[in-house]
């Protein structure tokens, strides 16, 4: 016990009629046991504390989880990312729901089902593991129809029931808000006692999508994100010549704060010197070599224009 605790218990203890005696004896248990039942009083209560889920918006990231049962389609769970509250956990969901990932959701089963707890999937042979999800209290597993991810990454999980015990081993990264018709589905689905199941559950499909769920192709990063649309030819030229020319101004503006620089140097120099003796070089040849380096560059953006008319 800290005494971070033993200062909030004696503050609870003036409050509630906490007195010496009841002290001394908690103290006893403790010593005892090595639990003080003071202690796991206020963690039970700050436990029955859940913070209501935030409210929906069509604003966050979404993604898609096309589920199989015995090689069949059943459904498709669209799932809304709470990024703007656990950002680097939903990072790593975000990252496994990409089809190109190496160690994607796609293809992986539902390994674990625990009636009116939660369907348990993800599991890759591909995972390397490592990773330490932070956790973020205000997202808890109070409700069915939740999805999660262990602080591990190597699985997910959509909840089932309420499920408060998982907070300990998972991160609440998003809610679901389409198929939700396949929670009771999954909950009435027979396992073993290992809670293994005994039908063939699937993600055939996952990916990013739109608030509807209607997109397969929607991601606000694009291809490069690794989402699942696949860049066209001429959007990677579009792309190819946009990057291009970002890339010509960003060397036109160094050279140009370069010469700038060099040129305010040499009129700093004190009278005597080596601009003072006509040693230096004359203004206008700055000039020209700054005009002759941006021309260059002109030219080369006109014959690749050229070149793709």
């Amino acid at each position: 016990m800290t005494r971070f605790d033993s200062e909030a218990i004696a503050v609870r203890a003036k409050a509630k009629g906490y007195t010496s005696k009841d002290r001394k004896k908690d103290m006893e248990a403790f010593l005892a046991t090595g639990v003080h039942p003071e202690v796991e009083r206020v963690r039970k209560a700050q436990q029955d504390i859940i913070p209501p889920l935030p409210e929906r918006s069509t604003q966050r990231p979404h993604v898609l989880l096309d589920i199989t049962i015995n090689k069949q389609p059943r459904g498709r769970m669209v799932i809304e990312l709470y990024d703007d509250i656990a950002p680097v956990a939903v990072q790593h969901f975000k990252n496994r729901c990409s089809e190109g990932a190496s160690d994607t959701f796609k293809g992986t089963a539902i390994h674990r089902l625990v009636k009116d707890m939660g369907a348990f999937g993800g599991k890759s042979s591909s995972y390397r593991e490592g990773v330490h999800m932070k956790r973020y209290s205000e997202l808890r597993h109070s409700e069915e129809g939740l999805a999660s991810i262990s602080l591990q990454g190597d699985e997910f999980c959509i909840t089932l029931g309420r499920a408060l015990m998982m907070d300990e081993t998972h991160q609440v990264v998003g809610r679901l808000c389409a198929g939700r018709e396949l929670l009771p589905l999954l909950n009435s689905m027979q396992s073993d006692l290992n809670d293994i199941p005994l039908h063939r559950i699937r993600v055939a499909r996952c990916g990013f999508t739109n608030a509807d769920g209607t997109l397969e192709d929607f991601d606000e990063a694009g291809a490069a994100s690794g989402g699942n649309r696949k860049e066209s030819a001429e959007e990677g030229a579009a792309r190819a010549k946009l990057e291009a020319a970002k890339a010509r101004e960003s060397v036109r503006q160094a050279l140009q704060a370069g010469l700038q620089e060099a040129s305010g140097s040499k009129r700093k120099q004190p009278e005597g010197g080596a601009a003072a003796g006509g040693g230096g070089r004359p203004a206008g040849t700055k000039k020209g070599m700054l005009d002759s380096m941006l021309g260059e560059l002109s030219s080369s953006e006109e014959e690749e224009e050229d070149e793709a008319k």
